[in-house]
């Protein structure tokens, strides 16, 4: 009887526990406000808004890209299973894409930022599935640091190395061509991170600008793929000013124009 009665309190411990937690969930959801969609803006905020979705949208394609190259590079892994979130993810993506081509009145400001939530959370999901070890972003940042290749720092998708103003004509700058070597053997030593490129523009490309930042994507791929052979290097995005630093209008537009060299965390820790 008394072991019993020892059990019976123990339970009664556990369930209490739960109930306790199962309050302040309660609690918490009550006190959570529904999202409300965002309303009709004037001209000014429109324009805000229009510039807010190119530079989500660009985020959420770079996250879902990252998660894509974590998924292949995981693909062999013995019980390695894509997980739904990415298909979902995709889907929200392309749902985006086709609500900018309908040009619409009212810029589709809710839709992007869940397109960028998905593709985070799909992010998150094939770390989690891909269960990696090792790989720590603390350790690249700080190597990066040292060794005075570009401006490094850490976000979302991992460790990104900003090359600025890299190009001289349609090819590199002899200093950005150095540092992509270096990069590149960065990269062939620390195989766990994927690499993903992304080229800024200083001002809006014009049509006949195309076969110009062709041919500067070209010579970013090549270089690195000097070093890492053709199937590790992916294609550059060419990300427009998506993301501008300055205003691509004013006398500093220059600024803008940079290489961004993502190398892919396979965790989520540091």
């Amino acid at each position: 009887q008394a072991a019993e009665i020892a059990k019976l309190d123990t339970d009664h411990q556990r369930l209490a526990a739960d109930l306790r937690a199962l309050e302040r969930r309660l609690k918490a959801l009550r006190a959570v406000e529904p999202i409300q969609a965002s309303g009709e803006a004037k001209e000014a905020r429109e324009r805000a808004r229009r510039q807010a979705v190119t530079s989500l949208a660009l985020e959420a394609r770079l996250l879902c890209s990252a998660a894509r190259l974590l998924e292949r590079a995981h693909g062999q892994k013995a019980g390695f299973k894509p997980p739904a979130e990415l298909a979902q993810a995709d889907k929200e993506l392309s749902d985006l894409d086709a609500a900018l081509a309908k040009e619409p009145a009212a810029t589709p400001i809710d839709h992007a930022t869940r397109a960028r939530a998905s593709c985070l959370t799909a992010l998150t999901k094939v770390r989690q599935a891909a269960k990696s070890v090792g790989g720590s972003s603390d350790a690249m940042l700080a190597k990066f640091s040292k060794a005075g290749h570009g401006s490094a720092r850490r976000d979302e998708r991992g460790v990104v190395v900003t090359l600025p103003r890299p190009f001289d004509g349609d090819a590199l700058a002899a200093a950005s061509k150095k540092s992509l070597a270096a990069i590149a053997g960065f990269a062939k030593s620390h195989p766990a991170f994927p690499l993903l490129i992304v080229i800024h523009q200083h001002k809006p490309a014009r049509p006949k600008d195309a076969a110009l930042w062709q041919a500067r994507a070209l010579a970013v791929s090549g270089t690195l793929a000097a070093t890492l052979g053709k199937a590790k290097v992916k294609k550059p995005v060419l990300a427009g000013v998506a993301q501008p630093l300055v205003d691509p209008n004013s006398h500093y537009a220059a600024q803008n124009e940079r290489i961004e060299i993502i190398f892919v965390a396979p965790t989520s820790g540091p």
